[in-house]
């Protein structure tokens, strides 16, 4: 039997040419950017607001020194998500066990940076004419993907995103 692709399309804000869009999470807005260098998403909001979006979400033992938000390098918490979705009508993306280094800094152009690394089975393709949006595709199935830290102690510098298929 022969997987087909699922994809999942989202219309980009016209903010500079960053690749932003807005998904609801759990009632909440959230602005997200996809960043294809980044080794870990990072929630960029206040705590409060991150408690509310994501309210299963714990606090792990891992830290993580985030830098590219400023002159420099900052220490974080990381926090787990236990189930991060995006979805469009039939076709879902899920992430079990989802690491997100957590800044609580003041509003600094999205809510949510989502790393590269979170989409490493999928394709990925952003439209710059016409429609601008940002692309994912990737083999159906019946299972999330999985999430662990790839760490250095109890530093985490980076996650892993994974499938036991």
């Amino acid at each position: 039997m022969e997987l087909q692709d699922q994809v999942l399309l989202f219309p980009l804000t016209n903010v500079l040419s960053r690749q932003i869009f807005e998904y609801q999470i759990n009632g909440w807005n959230v602005l997200m950017m996809y960043d294809s260098g980044a080794q870990i998403p990072v929630w960029c909001r206040s705590e409060k607001l991150f408690c509310s979006v994501f309210p299963y979400a714990k606090k792990t033992d891992f830290y993580c020194d985030i830098s590219g938000f400023g002159r420099e390098t900052e220490r974080s918490n990381v926090y787990i998500i236990p189930l991060f979705e995006l979805s469009r009508k039939d076709v879902s993306f899920q992430i079990k066990n989802l690491l997100v280094a957590a800044l609580f800094k003041p509003f600094i152009g999205c809510d949510l940076l989502l790393s590269e690394t979170m989409f490493s089975k999928t394709d990925t393709l952003t439209t710059r004419r016409g429609k601008r949006e940002l692309c994912v595709s990737y083999a159906k199935m019946n299972r999330p993907f999985v999430c662990s830290a790839i760490s250095l102690n109890k530093e985490a510098i980076g996650i892993s995103v994974w499938t036991d298929a």
